[in-house]
């Protein structure tokens, strides 16, 4: 929504279709354009790139039983995550980014590497601790 409000031409997904809903009915209450679809990481975004790819992925390891679950659970081996970092590059504008809200209950160095591996600079550009002492750290991979 900040991104739109903004002036961004902003497409939104989830694989949740009542996470969509709930994105679709906050843009249209707050008078804001926001392109939403229902998908599996990039399954469901017809061809072009972006600037900037925002995601919090399903960070913790194993599989989920509910859409709810695929929230948090993405893969017995950070499937999604790897699954993303391999399709994301055909999805960016040449001189775009990617940020990635993580938790500090992943190896975070891990996922660093992984985006390293497909040939991503990556750098952590935000870390905050949450109310409850969770840390939390955005990555910029270019």
């Amino acid at each position: 929504m900040c991104a739109a409000r903004a002036g961004a031409k902003v497409t939104a997904v989830d694989i949740n279709p009542d996470a969509v809903r709930c994105t679709k009915a906050n843009a249209e209450r707050n008078k804001l354009i926001v392109t939403t679809s229902t998908s599996d990481v990039f399954s469901s975004i017809a061809p072009g790139r972006f600037d900037v790819i925002a995601w919090n992925p399903p960070f913790l390891q194993g599989e989920p039983d509910s859409f709810a679950g695929a929230a948090f659970f993405g893969g017995k081996d950070l499937d999604v995550i790897r699954r993303f970092i391999r399709e994301a590059r055909s999805y960016l504008e040449v001189y775009g980014a990617i940020y990635t809200i993580l938790s500090s209950d992943v190896a975070i160095g891990r996922i660093e590497q992984l985006f390293g591996n497909e040939g991503f600079a990556v750098s952590r550009v935000h870390e905050a601790r949450w109310r409850f002492g969770e840390l939390m750290v955005i990555l910029c991979a270019r």
